[in-house]
């Protein structure tokens, strides 16, 4: 028997994971935010908990991984996102909790994957490393650096304000910048065109990847 955690915001994605869960055996409790999620292990101790990465205001499931951490050292940690790459969301991305699993739920083809993701972080729970992202499909070949640059550009920060909030000069940054169009398959041209592309391209992953 595995007593699982699904903390949704979304009531219809959470019951639909708790339902589909139940079906399989597992033992399941739903809730919606992380002050339901901690209230409840204090009286329940789940094997693994299902988090939702973007729970609305307040903690984000990554917050909620490290508060359940401290409440039971030895939790499963399962972290699902509609984010191929999570350092898209944005600055200040924490890392994740060692040996937690993240899905990009628009890669969960069938629920068996969840199921089959919830038995490995139960019997190896603090397997691996802590990670601090995601990275799956054309971003998964930049750095964080790039990334962070990649997420400035998309903010209408200039060149010169990027090199300053990053104490570098302004010929490093351009540099960077053309090592991520490149990266990007994006083709070369004039620096403007090239910045175009990339914000370009930055929303086009964005749309694909919506908060989740």
């Amino acid at each position: 028997m595995v007593n699982v955690l699904v903390v949704d915001d979304h009531l219809f994605a959470g019951t639909t994971i708790s339902d589909s869960l139940t079906g399989r055996g597992f033992t399941c409790e739903r809730v919606g935010t992380a002050r339901d999620a901690l209230a409840l292990v204090s009286q329940w101790i789940p094997d693994v908990a299902v988090l939702d990465f973007d729970l609305g205001l307040g903690p984000s499931g990554i917050d909620l991984a490290h508060a359940l951490r401290k409440v039971q050292p030895n939790i499963g940690v399962i972290l699902l996102t509609s984010y191929r790459d999570i350092r898209l969301a944005g600055k200040g991305i924490p890392r994740v909790p060692s040996g937690t699993r993240i899905f990009c739920k628009q890669d969960l083809e069938s629920m068996e994957i969840l199921h089959q993701g919830i038995l490995s972080v139960r019997e190896l729970p603090l397997a691996g490393p802590g990670v601090k992202l995601v990275a799956a499909g054309p971003t998964s070949v930049l750095t964080d650096a790039q990334v962070e640059v990649l997420l400035a550009l998309g903010s209408g920060m200039t060149t010169a304000a990027i090199a300053r909030s990053r104490e570098v000069s302004d010929s490093a940054i351009e540099k960077m910048i053309s090592r991520i169009g490149e990266s990007l398959n994006i083709l070369k041209g004039s620096d403007s065109n090239v910045r175009v592309q990339l914000i370009s391209t930055l929303n086009q992953l964005r749309t694909q990847s919506p908060p989740a």
